[in-house]
């Protein structure tokens, strides 16, 4: 998951994909401490990770969540991955 603000959470990440079916793993990636605004999600199937997959650009998130200083609304940028760790 790409286009995250700098204040998002865990938590965030999880209610935000929790829709598209059973979050089994969350990875927050930084760099010197600070998140660089991308996600890793892991579902419990690959149907449930290319739901998610096919919601790239019109799954919106504003306020915090958002990358704009001002927490204006932005689309995310979700792509499926087969493996990645």
């Amino acid at each position: 998951v790409k286009v995250l603000g700098k204040q998002t959470t865990f938590d965030d990440v999880e209610q935000l994909f929790e829709p598209f079916g059973t979050v089994e793993f969350i990875r927050l990636p930084h760099k010197n401490r600070s998140f660089i605004g991308r996600a890793f999600v892991e579902f419990a199937s690959a149907e449930e990770a290319a739901k998610a997959a096919a919601a790239s650009g019109t799954l919106k998130v504003s306020g915090k969540l958002s990358p704009a200083e001002d927490g204006a609304e932005q689309p995310l940028v979700v792509e499926l991955v087969e493996q990645w760790h």
